[in-house]
C-alpha cells in the first residue's frame, strides 16, 4: 500500500500538479498604479496574493519617478518631482521562499498644460484638429475645461478630435482635460482661430485709358492662406490680364468699349468668393 502512495505521488509531481506556489504573484491593480500630477503627493502599495505572507517587495531593476520611493512592505509614496513615465520591474518574495516579477509602469502628468498647435478654420468651411495626449495609453476621455468652442464645432470625448463647421469667426482660447483609466494625465491647452468667410472686398475699378498703362489690384478679406484668382466669366478688355497670385489686373487696353467680367477667388481651405465687374475703357 505504501509503493501505491508513493508511486501516485510520483505521477502527481510529474504532471506538475504542485499546491498554491504556481499562483503567487502580484494582484492584478498593482499592475495598474494610478497616474500622479508633478508637485503633488503620491500613494500607491503594491500587493501580492496567495503564498505565505508576509511579503517582501523590491525594485530589481528601473526607476521610479523622481520624488517617489518604495518600501519593503510595497508602499510607494512621495511627492512627484518630474512628468513623463518610468519603469520598473518588481519583485516579491514571501516566507516560503516564492518569488514574481512583473514589469510596472508609473505615469506622472505636469500640471502646465501643453501649448497644442491646431490649424486655421473658417466660418463655413469643414474643420478637423486632431489632438494627441502627450502621455499614457488609451483609451482616453477628453472634454473642454476651460473656455469655449466656436459654434459649430464640437470635441470627440473618446477620439479627442475637435471637428465641425465653424460659425463663428474669432480667437477661441481653451483648456482642454484628459484621463485614462489610470487618472488624469496633462491638461492640453489650445487656441482655436476662425477667420471669416472669404469674400471678395474690391467693388470699383479704375477705369483703363487705351495705349496707357494699366494697374488695378483686387482684394479679398477673410479667408485662410493664399488666394488664387481668375476670370470665371466675361472677358477682360485685350491687352490686360489677372495675375492668378496678386489678384492684380495689369497691361495696356488696346480698344475702347465697355467689359464685363466676373472674377472668383479660392483660398486654401477651398472657399471661393465671385464679384461681377463692369470696366469702362477709354479711348
Amino acid at each position: 500500500m505504501r509503493f501505491l502512495q508513493l508511486f501516485c505521488l510520483a505521477v502527481v509531481l510529474a504532471a506538475g500538479i504542485v499546491p498554491s506556489a504556481a499562483a503567487f504573484g502580484f494582484t492584478d491593480e498593482s499592475l495598474l498604479p494610478p497616474n500622479g500630477l508633478v508637485g503633488h503627493s503620491y500613494s500607491f502599495k503594491l500587493n501580492a496574493r496567495n503564498g505565505c505572507p508576509p511579503y517582501m517587495f523590491l525594485i530589481d531593476s528601473g526607476n521610479l519617478p523622481p520624488g517617489l520611493s518604495m518600501a519593503p512592505s510595497g508602499q510607494i509614496s512621495g511627492t512627484a518631482a518630474a512628468a513623463g513615465t518610468w519603469s520598473f520591474w518588481g519583485d516579491v518574495t514571501n516566507v516560503c521562499h516564492d518569488h514574481s516579477e512583473r514589469l510596472i509602469s508609473i505615469t506622472i502628468a505636469d500640471t502646465k498644460p501643453v501649448q497644442v498647435p491646431v490649424p486655421l478654420g473658417e466660418v463655413g468651411r469643414p474643420f478637423s484638429a486632431p489632438i494627441t495626449p502627450t502621455e499614457g495609453t488609451a483609451p482616453y476621455r477628453w472634454s473642454v475645461a476651460s473656455g469655449t468652442l466656436p459654434a459649430g464645432l464640437a470635441i470627440d470625448s473618446v477620439q479627442g478630435t475637435i471637428t465641425g463647421v465653424p460659425a463663428t469667426a474669432g480667437r477661441f482660447p481653451l483648456g482642454l482635460a484628459v484621463s485614462n483609466d489610470r487618472g488624469g494625465l496633462t491638461p492640453q491647452a489650445l487656441t482655436v482661430e476662425v477667420a471669416s468667410r472669404l469674400a471678395i472686398a474690391t467693388t470699383k475699378l479704375a477705369r483703363p485709358i487705351v495705349g496707357r498703362a494699366y494697374a488695378a489690384k483686387v482684394t479679398v478679406r477673410g479667408g485662410v492662406g493664399a488666394v488664387t484668382w481668375r476670370v470665371v466669366r466675361g472677358a477682360l478688355p485685350r491687352g490686360i490680364r489677372i495675375d492668378r497670385r496678386s489678384g492684380a489686373l495689369l497691361g495696356t487696353a488696346r480698344h475702347a468699349g465697355t467689359f464685363r467680367f466676373t472674377v472668383a477667388a479660392r483660398d486654401t481651405l477651398g472657399a471661393a468668393s465671385t464679384r461681377t465687374f463692369i470696366l469702362v475703357v477709354h479711348a
